[in-house]
């Protein structure tokens, strides 16, 4: 989903034709490497803004979610968020990985304008309990065994959004 993943495919070779030589050393002939491993979860409405996701909080769509390699500073992978707030990077070797919810998704007219950060991780820590208080819309997450780490979630509230209108009883 999204751009184009620049992490290596889930395929492996099956055969290697070489001619082996006495004394040549043959490197990078690998089989078996497991690429299974996924990233992912949530973006969720934190309605009641305690940055634990409850029931009833409904995951935010159309979010633009980035992978990064664990320096941080290389894209790896963009992908967006479902009709239900869900997203995930799949095909994954075993290794380090920073997810970001890019600033992009806070200008006016994206999915998190008006939005702010309560809550990161599964089922979410307060911004209030992270280092040094803050959520700062990037979550390190490591892939071990080739198995989905499920836990890069995000909570946000909205502030400012209000209901208004008129009520009243309508007797007939």
């Amino acid at each position: 989903s999204g751009g184009a993943a620049a992490y290596p495919s889930a395929t492996t070779p099956t055969s290697i034709n070489l001619t082996v030589e006495s004394g040549v050393e043959y490197l990078g002939n690998d089989f078996g490497r497991n690429y299974s491993g996924s990233i992912g979860d949530r973006i969720w409405n934190d309605a009641n803004d305690d940055g634990i996701q409850t029931a009833g909080e409904l995951g935010i769509a159309g979010v633009t979610v980035q992978l990064y390699a664990s320096n941080g500073t290389t894209l790896l992978a963009t992908t967006a968020t479902d009709s239900t707030g869900t997203y995930s990077f799949p095909g994954l070797a075993n290794g380090d990985y920073v997810v970001k919810i890019p600033a992009s998704n806070f200008a006016p007219g994206g999915p998190l304008n008006g939005f702010t950060a309560s809550g990161e991780g599964d089922p979410g820590t307060p911004c209030s309990g992270l280092p040094g208080g803050v959520c700062d819309n990037a979550i390190s997450a490591t892939v071990s065994g080739g198995a989905a780490n499920n836990s890069a979630d995000f909570g946000y509230f909205g502030a400012g959004h209000t209901v208004s209108g008129t009520v009243f009883d309508d007797l007939d």
